[in-house]
């Protein structure tokens, strides 16, 4: 077993030569550098210690210090050089925003003058009991019901175009002028899918004067509460307006 003086950087393998250690001077009058923690047996040796130790210290903060200048000048340098390169590139994009704005107001002015309006657009839909798919709900039939009658107009008379596939932004043509405010363009078709719905309970119940005694024939009866249950179930609109978006991208 050893005894180690950690202050006095003592060790021995004899209790007895370690409590001597103990009382003696080097172990009683030890002086330390708080600098390095160096350790001296006289006072006069630490102060000749410190003069040397004071100047590799000052030094060192020195050569620290200038270091962490350096680190900054070259993070400002950098920055700087992001900040150039962010400025060019909104120089850059600013003139293709505007062509890019103008283009698109002359596509809907002038190539889709004569573009219908929307109110006008769902008056010619027209549906017939056999259009409904009973294999579909009542959103995707909806959304079926809008496409056909827009790719019927083709691109420049129909009343709708997405502007940015990415965002799904929408315009639609309402009372001769182009809406772009999604918030408007998006309550229009809202109440659109709710026009549309209520134009296949019209149908439902023309086929039930048709087929009054629809309730006597068990596949009949079958297929109108299918019917039934599919068209007076909620419209999914959020589905609706992304899958219209597809469709009229420009």
């Amino acid at each position: 077993m050893k005894f180690h003086c950690e202050k006095c950087n003592y060790s021995t393998s004899k209790k007895g030569n370690y409590d001597k250690h103990l009382t003696t001077k080097k172990h009683l009058s030890c002086y330390q550098c708080n600098t390095c923690n160096k350790q001296y047996t006289t006072n006069s040796g630490l102060w000749k210690h410190k003069e040397t130790c004071a100047s590799v210290s000052n030094n060192n903060v020195c050569e620290l210090l200038l270091k962490q200048k350096e680190e900054n000048t070259k993070f400002q340098e950098d920055l700087l050089n992001q900040i150039k390169q962010q400025q060019q590139q909104l120089t850059e994009m600013i003139p293709k925003l505007g062509t890019q704005k103008i283009n698109i107001n002359v596509f809907l002015q002038e190539d889709c003058k004569d573009a219908i309006n929307w109110g006008d657009f769902l008056k010619t839909l027209e549906i017939k009991m056999y259009d409904y798919s009973l294999s579909d709900n009542i959103s995707d039939n909806i959304i079926k019901t809008i496409s056909n009658g827009i790719q019927e107009l083709g691109m420049y008379k129909r009343p709708i175009h997405c502007l940015d596939a990415k965002r799904k932004k929408l315009c639609i043509k309402h009372e001769n002028n182009w809406e772009h405010d999604m918030v408007k363009v998006e309550d229009t078709l809202r109440k659109s899918n709710t026009i549309i719905k209520e134009k296949y309970v019209g149908v439902l119940k023309q086929w039930e004067q048709d087929h009054p005694t629809w309730f006597l024939n068990e596949n009949e009866t079958e297929n109108y509460t299918h019917l039934t249950s599919q068209i007076m179930s909620s419209v999914d609109n959020v589905k609706c307006r992304l899958e219209i978006s597809k469709l009229v991208s420009l």
